[in-house]
């Protein structure tokens, strides 16, 4: 599994900002920015996402730098031999892990693909 490229992985997420920022930023100078978080977080306030996208953007992200700092690689491909010491360090075990990623990478694809078809 790739935290980034897989469907709703954090590239989903920041495709969804950059959606967002693209159809009301020129109405909502604070979209206006390099940091996908803030305008999720603004988009969520203005009701546009649920304020679960955000969290779910954080959570991947997180999982992202813990699984480069363990593998000492600049790599988001999750591999079968990665998930123990990813849990760890998420301090979930294997199956928390497993439901988590499931669950938030889910959830952004569906809204990947309510917004953008």
């Amino acid at each position: 599994m790739h935290l980034r490229f897989a469907p709703g992985g954090l590239t989903d997420l920041e495709f969804i900002a950059a959606w967002g920022q693209l159809r009301q930023g020129e109405r909502d100078p604070s979209l206006r920015t390099t940091h996908p978080p803030t305008a999720l977080q603004r988009m969520a306030e203005r009701g546009e996402v649920a304020g679960d996208m955000l969290d779910d953007y954080r959570f991947l992200q997180r999982a992202g730098l813990r699984l480069r700092l363990i593998r000492d690689q600049h790599d988001d491909r999750l591999h079968a031999e990665d998930r123990s010491p990813l849990a760890r360090s998420l301090d979930l075990s294997e199956d928390q892990l497993s439901y988590e990623l499931s669950k938030r990478m889910a959830r952004v694809r569906a809204e990947f693909l309510r917004r953008l078809g």
